[in-house]
């Protein structure tokens, strides 16, 4: 149940505004991830691995840009528009794990092992972790 300051209570246990901000930037499996293994430090190692792979992905978009650019300048068929649609996701994708991966830094130091199994809970009880008790969601009485 979210609270008026931002916080979030669930089954007793209540999780600061700032601490939610952060958690929502990382997938259920991440935060079950960092629950499951009680450190808080993993929740950077997914969003790593990410931008890596964004980033090794416009080795091939430059090249495919920087090759195919002259045909494509000269109105024939080239691979340049392929390299530059590498290129945007290389990007996109770069900057969404550099982001996720700023805040996986503030979580090592600000959020708790209690806050990962509350947040845990909430994810398992919206079914998008298996396990815990999933809550049926609440009828909206009728106008009549």
């Amino acid at each position: 149940k979210p609270l008026s300051d931002g916080s979030v209570e669930y089954s007793g246990s209540i999780v600061g505004a700032q601490e939610i901000k952060i958690l929502e930037h990382f997938f259920a499996s991440e935060i079950a991830w960092a629950c499951g293994s009680q450190n808080v430090g993993r929740l950077k190692i997914k969003p790593l691995i990410y931008l890596v792979m964004s980033l090794l992905l416009a080795i091939p978009g430059v090249f495919l840009t920087i090759e195919g650019w002259p045909a494509l300048s000269n109105g024939e068929s080239s691979w340049a528009p392929v390299g530059i649609i590498l290129l945007g996701f290389a990007f996109i994708g770069s900057i969404f794990s550099a982001e996720r991966m700023r805040q996986g830094i503030k979580a090592h130091g600000c959020v708790q092992l209690k806050d990962l199994e509350v947040m845990k809970a909430i994810h398992q009880s919206r079914g998008r972790l298996p396990g815990g008790q999933k809550v049926a969601p609440e009828k909206v009485q009728e106008k009549e």
